[in-house]
C-alpha cells in the first residue's frame, strides 16, 4: 500500500512535462486516442495544444534539444499566489480545436502496445482540459509499478528464500529506488517494458531453479511478443531466454518437447527481422541496411565499446539513480561518492560470494549459476545497448546517447547482486542485530 501511495504522489506531484521527454510520449498517446492519420506527407504530428503548453511552461526544446531548464537548475516559472499554477488557468482553457491542429513533430513513433493502453485511460477524460488528460493518462503507470512490485517480490522469494533481511533489502532498493520511481510516473513506454523484461529475468530464474514446463514456456513466448511490440529493444529479450535452454539441453533435465515450444516460437517472432537481416534490408528501426553500414570494424566496435564504459561509470550511473527536471537537478556530489562506495562494497561482496566455499554462510543465498545469469544479463543488456549506439553512429554519424534510465529493465538482476554483495560482506552476527533492531522499530 505504502509503494503504491509513492507511486501516486509522484504521478500527481511531478508537474506538465516534467517528466523525460512526456511531452513527446504523450503525443503518441493523443494521436491514437484522437484516431487521427500521421503519416501524411509535410504533415505534424503533435498538436498546437501540446506545443503551446511547452511554450508557457519553459520545456519546448531547441534545435539542440535543450529547453530553459537543461542545464539550468537556477530557472524556474513564476510561482503563483494561489493553489494554481500561474499557467494553469490558461492551459485548462485552450480550446478544444488546438488538440486537432499538428504543427510540429514530436510525437513519439515506438511500437504500439504501450501507447494504447494509456490511451484507454486517455479516453476516460477525453472531454477534458489538457491537464486533466495528461494526468489521467498517468495512472496506467499505477498500474504497471503495481505490477512490478508483485513481480520484485516474487523474485525476493526466490532468491533470498532464507533471509527475510535479504528480501526487505532487496524489494526496497527496487521499489523505492529514486530514479525508477520517478521515471515509473510519468507517460513513457520505458515502464512497460521496464515491467515486461524484469518479468522475463524472474521467468529464468524459475527455470534455472525448478526447470522449465509447457506453462513457461507459453510464458517465454508470450513475454518475448509483448515486448517486442512495446520498444524496438524488445529483440533483446528472448535472446537471454538461450541461457537456459542451452543449460537444459546441456543436463538433459527437463523434457526437451517444452524447449522445442519457445524455439519454434522464438523462430516466429524471429523470422521477419531474420529475412530482413540476410536480404540486406534494414532490419532495426533507425539503422541503415547492412550494405550501407561502412566503416565497421571489431577494432572501432572495441574502443567505442570501452569508451561506453567510461561514459556508463562518468555519466549513466549517477543518471541511473537520479537526474531530474531535465537535467537541471541531482543529488549533491556525497551522495553519488555514497552511492559510488556501496556499489564497490557489493562487488567486494560479489567476490567473496564466489570465494568462499559455502557462500551460503555468507547470507548470499542464491546458487553461482543464478548470481552468473544476473552478472550475465546485466552486461548483456548493456552490450545490446551500446551496440546499437554504435550502429546508430555509423548509420547517421552522430550518438543516440544512452541515458541511465535505459538501463531500468533489468534492474531486478542490478539490485539483485547489490544485495547479494551486500548480504556477503555484514558479517552473520551483525546481520542478526539488524533485523532484531529492524523488528523491534
Amino acid at each position: 500500500m505504502v509503494v503504491i501511495l509513492k507511486q501516486l504522489l509522484w504521478i500527481a506531484f511531478v508537474p506538465l512535462w516534467q517528466y523525460p521527454d512526456e511531452q513527446a510520449h504523450f503525443g503518441q498517446v493523443q494521436n491514437i486516442a484522437e484516431k487521427r492519420p500521421t503519416s501524411v506527407s509535410g504533415m505534424g504530428n503533435t498538436s498546437k495544444e501540446i506545443y503551446e503548453s511547452e511554450k508557457l511552461l519553459g520545456t519546448l526544446r531547441d534545435p539542440q534539444g535543450n529547453n530553459n531548464y537543461t542545464f539550468h537548475p537556477e530557472y524556474n516559472i513564476p510561482y503563483s499566489s494561489t493553489t494554481a499554477g500561474i499557467y494553469e488557468k490558461t492551459i485548462m482553457q485552450f480550446p478544444h480545436a488546438m488538440r486537432e491542429t499538428l504543427i510540429i513533430n514530436e510525437a513519439t513513433s515506438y511500437p504500439l502496445l504501450y501507447y494504447q493502453l494509456s490511451a484507454l485511460f486517455y479516453n476516460l477524460a477525453k472531454e477534458s482540459d489538457l491537464l486533466t488528460l495528461v494526468f489521467t493518462a498517468r495512472l496506467v503507470n499505477l498500474l504497471i509499478f503495481f505490477v512490478i512490485l508483485i513481480v520484485t517480490v516474487k523474485m525476493s522469494n526466490l532468491i533470498f528464500k532464507n533471509s527475510f533481511s535479504g528480501r526487505i533489502l532487496f524489494i526496497t532498493l527496487v521499489v523505492f529506488h529514486p530514479m525508477f520511481s520517478f521515471v515509473a510516473g510519468g507517460i513513457n513506454s520505458d515502464n512497460l517494458f521496464a515491467l515486461i523484461f524484469n518479468s522475463g529475468i524472474l521467468l529464468v530464474v524459475m527455470i534455472i531453479k525448478s526447470g522449465w514446463s509447457i506453462k513457461k514456456s507459453i510464458f517465454l513466448i508470450i513475454l518475448s511478443y509483448l515486448g517486442i511490440v512495446t520498444k524496438p529493444q524488445g529483440y533483446l529479450l528472448p535472446l537471454i531466454f538461450l541461457l537456459p535452454a542451452m543449460k537444459t539441453f546441456w543436463q538433459k533435465k527437463s523434457n526437451p518437447m517444452y524447449i522445442g515450444i519457445f524455439l519454434v516460437g522464438l523462430v516466429i517472432l524471429f523470422y521477419q527481422p531474420l529475412v530482413r537481416m540476410l536480404t540486406h534490408q534494414q532490419f532495426i528501426p533507425e539503422i541503415i541496411a547492412i550494405d550501407g553500414l561502412h566503416g565497421i570494424s571489431l577494432s572501432n566496435y572495441i574502443h567505442f565499446l570501452s569508451d561506453s564504459i567510461i561514459h556508463f561509470y562518468r555519466e549513466a550511473m549517477p543518471w541511473y539513480w537520479g537526474v531530474f527536471r531535465w537535467l537541471s537537478l541531482t543529488y549533491p556530489r556525497p551522495v553519488h561518492r555514497i552511492i559510488n562506495v556501496i556499489i564497490l562494497i557489493s562487488l567486494i561482496g560479489i567476490g567473496k560470494f564466489f570465494l568462499d566455499k559455502n557462500p551460503q554462510r555468507l547470507g548470499a543465498f542464491p546458487s553461482r549459476l543464478i548470481v552468473l545469469f544476473l552478472m550475465f544479463v546485466s552486461g548483456f543488456y548493456f552490450i545490446g545497448l551500446t551496440t546499437f549506439n554504435y550502429l546508430f553512429y555509423v548509420s547517421h554519424g552522430y550518438l543516440l546517447g544512452i541515458q541511465g534510465r535505459y538501463f531500468f529493465p533489468t534492474i531486478l538482476a542490478h539490485m539483485a547482486l547489490v544485495t547479494i554483495g551486500i548480504m556477503s560482506v555484514i558479517p552473520r552476527h551483525m546481520k542478526k542485530v539488524i533485523l532484531n533492531r529492524f523488528a523491534i522499530s
